[in-house]
């Protein structure tokens, strides 16, 4: 659920440091903005890349966003119905910065990085690609946390006063 009136970018999830864009320490993020266009960056081995996305999603009701990677091609389902395709193609580089969500660091300008404006709920990460069959599923009934393909999923149901979140899955991703 994004906060309109705030007329920013909203990081969603990212792994990285906001160190400038391009930099060898911003791997990949997907940011929103009020006006329900989204911005997508992405360093490949190729080199870096970015993508502006008209998703057209509504501020302040809260949306379901899904940004598949299959190989060849970038897709992004919101509230389960593909709205935008780009061809992408390549190895993903990774680092060893942790993912944050709700969150850019950011070490030049603000100290303290970029918080998100709004609610955040359920985030998954998949080492495969899901079809929209797939993400319209778990949309309706969220995964268990032992699906094949499923590296990370907080549910944030930890309850009040819990300094962290917890990794659904055996692979231990708390934050």
């Amino acid at each position: 659920r994004i906060i309109s009136e705030k007329n920013n970018s909203n990081v969603i999830i990212t792994k990285g440091e906001d160190i400038h864009p391009g930099s060898s320490h911003r791997f990949w993020g997907l940011h929103a903005h009020d006006n329900g266009s989204m911005f997508f960056e992405i360093i490949m081995a190729s080199g870096y890349q970015t993508f502006s996305i008209n998703s057209s999603f509504v501020s302040d009701v809260w949306n379901h966003f899904a940004l598949v990677y299959s190989g060849t091609e970038l897709v992004l389902y919101l509230n389960g119905l593909e709205v935008w395709d780009s061809p992408l193609s390549g190895n993903l580089q990774n680092g060893s910065y942790d993912i944050s969500v709700g969150y850019f660091p950011h070490t030049n300008l603000n100290v303290y990085g970029y918080f998100f404006e709004g609610g955040i709920d359920d985030i998954n990460i998949w080492n495969i690609a899901l079809d929209s069959t797939e993400i319209q599923n778990y949309m309706s009934c969220p995964p268990t946390g032992n699906e094949i393909g499923l590296v990370g999923y907080w549910n944030f149901e930890e309850g009040p006063g819990s300094t962290v979140v917890l990794d659904q899955t055996s692979n231990g991703n708390d934050g």
